[in-house]
């Protein structure tokens, strides 16, 4: 039984890895610790209650003959050689005398250490887990590391393994269901353009939305009907996307079966060029304050516009919002509970299990928008907290906006008043539970579950943005002059190199704070939190403001140009889609692997490409569809295609120039 015994000595190197702080030195396995680990396992084995056991018995006896018959060699053969190592999994399943079962250790509730042992054919998952406490004592008393017997655990991948079941067949019959229906709509959609009597019945209005042509017309449209400078927030959108993708390739590197984990995990913890991994998390302040911005513009067209049916229209905007967020959402759901289990080759791994569980039993949590005050380790795709928060801020966002349309200053003050309670709840809810940012501890659970995905924590940025929707509408009417002429004669430039920064000093500040963890006080460490990421979207809007009022001309050229426009009506679907395709990709291999920073760089590509292929095809033939149906019976953004002569002066009005 070398297998399981490499097993829990290799436990010590895996939490030396996956909790840096403990541990710094790597434990060897010598042949003096091999000879000792069986001598104390043997012990360990007679003094349990279970020595009646037929697989107790068995692994007795092996250990006792020191590995020297024929069974124990082919045991030994079989079995993975190290951890992460999945063995000779056909193998092992074809010989009579074994069975093979995925054999590991849960590390801080967060990530899994494996390796594939092939046990005598009596030993069951129900009767090795009998004998956790003794091997939990055995590596605590060779290597001094206390592992919670609990934390091992066994699994048999043949029985675990997702097949080609009923939820299978309902997936792909899903998918097939809406290309049919795009097929069908396209052809009653070519008839109708050559019909001289155009029939408007219900029928014909959702055929002509599943039209693909019509989709694919609107997904290479590229003008803005109200204003051609906010076109630079598609560039932007494609570019914290990209940067989101990046980040989650590298940072889940640290949870694939690898064997350097460490040397992987110091070099993006002290190398100044992973900075830009590090802080990632700053992406979704800046999606948060182009979401705020966006819905400040939708609710002020809704009530300044439309006046009559003011509550009606609101009410149309949420259930807009719903549906417009509802398919993606709940196809990405689809694909995590029928289809990675059956893509996941053997051994299936704990962590890809644990994420289709969590969808299997929360799903609902996800499409009711809530689940983010879940425990983060149950959460359905814990990725989606964002979507969580933004269509909470979504909610309270029109009574930002009547208090825009009532009184500037009484919404400046609900805004400012709105930040300094978040300001001080966050404090509170940092110094209380001493919680520490850094990357070092960035698997706390505490940290995610009591802060990170939190509304109330992570409203200030999207607060900021509907700011500068109330700006930009001053703007467009003509108003804050002196400022707009500063920015016209040169003062752009300035505001320029502060934004950019004010951003880098946000990123930077993160590279300094995880080089020195330990000497930052609580007090410091909560105030880092509070400031850098308004910082990094208060930069941000210094960036665009000059294009906003019409003299940023490259930068709109730039970032608005019509292959951004067209790829940022993917961006939602693959920050949705990315997390599922990488998973499938890093984890679908058998045995563990050594991590390159080139092959971390190939699997981004992969999974960015592969990722940009899903979403275009969900955008394609369920997305833009359903959206188009939703935007047909609830009426919804009329003003979008033909803009009012109200909205065109209140949203697109030129800027006077001096």
């Amino acid at each position: 039984m070398f297998a399981i015994l490499l097993f829990t000595l290799g436990i010590t190197n895996a939490v030396i890895i996956i909790t840096p702080p403990l541990f710094r030195e790597p434990l060897n396995f010598t042949a003096r610790n091999k000879e000792k680990l069986f001598d104390l396992f043997s012990e360990e084995l007679a003094k349990s209650e279970n020595t009646q056991n037929i697989c107790v018995h068995t692994l007795v006896s092996l250990l006792t003959t020191k590995l020297g018959t024929t069974k124990s060699i082919n045991l030994m053969a079989y079995s993975g050689k190290r951890i992460y190592d999945m063995g000779e999994y056909k193998k092992c399943k074809e010989s009579p005398e074994s069975t093979y079962l995925l054999t590991g250790i849960t590390i801080q509730d967060v990530s899994n250490v494996e390796i594939g042992v092939c046990y005598p054919k009596e030993c069951t998952v129900e009767e090795l887990e009998k004998l956790r406490a003794p091997m939990a004592n055995a590596v605590r008393m060779i290597t001094g590391v206390k592992i919670q017997p609990e934390a091992i655990f066994f699994s048999d991948v043949e029985k675990e393994m997702g097949g080609y079941g009923v939820g299978y067949c309902i997936f792909w019959g899903i998918t097939g269901i809406f290309v049919m229906l795009s097929i069908i709509g396209t052809s009653f959609d070519g008839m109708h353009k050559n019909l001289d009597e155009k029939p408007e019945n219900v029928g014909w209005k959702v055929l002509k939305c599943l039209s693909l042509s019509r989709s694919l017309a609107w997904f290479f449209k590229t003008d803005n009907p109200l204003d051609p400078n906010l076109d630079i927030f598609n560039g932007i959108r494609c570019l914290l996307t990209l940067w989101v993708v990046f980040c989650h390739t590298f940072v889940c590197e640290l949870m694939t079966p690898n064997y350097n984990k460490q040397e992987i995990y110091d070099r993006i913890m002290k190398e100044y060029k992973f900075t830009i991994i590090r802080s990632g998390t700053l992406a979704v302040d800046g999606f948060l304050m182009i979401s705020g911005f966006f819905a400040a513009c939708s609710f002020f067209k809704t009530m300044k516009i439309q006046s009559s049916h003011r509550f009606k229209d609101v009410l149309k905007n949420y259930l807009y919002r719903h549906f417009r967020l509802f398919p993606v959402i709940g196809y990405s759901i689809l694909l995590t509970i029928f289809i990675m289990p059956t893509i996941k080759e053997f051994p299936f791994h704990q962590g890809v299990k644990r994420l289709v569980s969590n969808c299997e039993k929360n799903w609902y949590m996800t499409l009711l928008y809530v689940n983010n005050f879940q425990n983060f380790r149950n959460v359905c795709m814990a990725w989606s907290w964002y979507l969580m928060v933004d269509m909470q801020f979504f909610i309270l966002c029109p009574i930002f906006v009547a208090l825009f349309l009532y009184s500037k200053l009484v919404n400046n003050i609900v805004l400012a008043s709105v930040s300094i309670v978040s300001v001080i709840t966050t404090a509170f809810i940092y110094s209380y539970n001493g919680l520490h940012a850094s990357s070092v501890n960035g698997f706390d659970l505490d940290y995610f579950n009591l802060f990170y995905n939190k509304p109330y924590c992570r409203i200030i940025p999207y607060l900021m943005g509907i700011y500068f929707f109330c700006m930009y509408t001053e703007i467009k009417k003509g108003r804050m002059q002196r400022l707009n002429n500063f920015v016209s004669r040169g003062g752009k430039y300035l505001l320029y190199a502060f934004g950019v920064t004010i951003m880098l000093l946000s990123i930077l500040w993160i590279q300094y704070f995880d080089l020195n963890p330990n000497s930052w006080s609580q007090g410091l460490a909560t105030f880092h939190e509070l400031t850098f990421r308004p910082a990094f979207a208060f930069g941000l809007m210094c960036i665009v403001y000059p294009t906003l009022i019409g003299d940023g001309e490259l930068l709109r050229k730039l970032l608005g140009h019509a292959i951004f426009s067209s790829v940022s009506k993917l961006t939602y679907s693959i920050y949705m889609v990315h997390l599922i395709v990488l998973n499938i990709v890093m984890f679908h291999g058998l045995n563990g692997h050594y991590s390159t920073l080139f092959g971390m760089t190939m699997s981004f590509l992969i999974n960015f490409s592969i990722s940009l292929l899903v979403s275009f095809f969900i955008l394609i033939f369920i997305e833009n569809p359903l959206s188009q149906i939703n935007r047909t019976f609830i009426g919804k953004r009329k003003a979008l295609t033909k803009p009012s002569e109200e909205a065109k002066l209140l949203l697109n009005e030129s800027v006077i120039k001096p």
